[in-house]
């Protein structure tokens, strides 16, 4: 659990339970006490899009240009486009897709569960293997 806004700027709404959110630590230890990250309890299907070759999250192109530059200033805030990041969402594509060979891979269903953007994302780019259809059942 982490303290959205942050109590060094924020004394006040430290025992307030709508300023909590979970995080993992490293991405707690990257937020540290700015206050210019977007919330993720606003953050919309479709803001971020994922680019399938290097597996980067972008905005998405046809947001304004304010939302644009909160989006971009969040991800490259939280290193949400490192290197570790990149190569779990890219893993997990890769083992969605290899769910085509007998007993090799994921589901869609459980990629959904265990990376809804991935799965989100290889639906809208039509990216799924034969035969799954958005949303699954």
């Amino acid at each position: 659990m982490d303290h959205f806004a942050p109590c060094s700027r924020t004394w006040h709404r430290v025992y307030e339970w709508n300023n909590y959110r979970l995080a993992c630590s490293r991405l707690n230890a990257r937020k540290r006490d700015f206050t210019d990250l977007l919330d993720p309890f606003e953050v919309q299907t479709g803001w971020f899009q994922l680019e399938l070759v290097g597996f980067q999250l972008l905005a998405a192109p046809e947001l304004n240009a304010e939302l644009r530059t909160r989006i971009e200033a969040t991800r490259d805030r939280l290193g949400l486009n490192d290197s570790d990041h990149r190569s779990r969402r890219e893993e997990d594509a890769e083992r969605y897709w290899a769910s085509q060979r007998p007993q090799k891979g994921i589901s869609l269903e459980v990629l959904r569960e265990e990376s809804p953007l991935v799965a989100f994302e290889l639906a809208r780019q039509n990216r799924l293997n034969p035969g799954d259809v958005w949303p699954p059942s």
